[in-house]
């Protein structure tokens, strides 16, 4: 019944749940009677066959997936050379493009290991914060001198100023108190 078992096992692709069941199997293997050596000899060369190929299988997968995860780390490591050179001081919507291709491209390479993955992470966030800063710092500075109110409060202060130096120069301290007030 259990090397039956192992040997239904031997082609799985699910890698976790498969090992288990067979370290559970082994335990059991380990606890059942023995029969005649011949028969227990057949029986377990069936098992053992079976247990070693899924774990062959397995092996083979787990080391194609870490060789794709390293090649994959490589993409992601010049994407982010690419991503960290970005300059957004000289043309902002330019440097936004870049990042989105990046980004896109960025998905599309798939996973890196991870012992990397979140270091990778949060350096491609910190280039995006980057141009998200400097994106609000430019709409600060162009929507402030570009609006009719900040235009006009600008030339209200400036009326205020030149008050203020004529009251101070007539000795007026009064009225520059009051003034600097407004």
């Amino acid at each position: 019944k259990l090397a039956t078992e192992a040997e239904s096992l031997a082609q799985s692709t699910e890698w976790t749940p498969t090992a288990n069941r067979y370290k559970s199997l082994m335990v059991q293997w380990k606890a059942a009677a023995r029969a005649s050596k011949d028969v227990d000899e057949a029986l377990w060369q069936r098992f053992h066959t079976a247990q070693d190929t899924f774990f062959t299988r397995r092996t083979a997968a787990l080391e194609e997936r870490e060789a794709e995860f390293r090649t994959n780390q490589e993409a992601k490591e010049a994407l982010l050379v690419e991503a960290e050179a970005i300059d957004p001081s000289t043309d902002l919507p330019a440097a936004q493009a870049k990042l989105r291709d990046i980004q896109t491209r960025w998905t599309a390479t798939g996973r890196a290991p991870r012992e990397v993955a979140a270091e990778f992470d949060r350096r491609l966030d910190a280039v995006a914060e980057r141009l998200k800063t400097a994106s609000e710092d430019r709409w600060r500075e162009t929507s402030l001198s570009s609006s009719p109110l900040a235009i006009r409060l600008r030339e209200s202060v400036e009326k205020l100023e030149k008050k203020i130096n004529r009251a101070k120069q007539a000795g007026k301290p009064s009225e520059v108190s009051d003034l600097e007030t407004q």
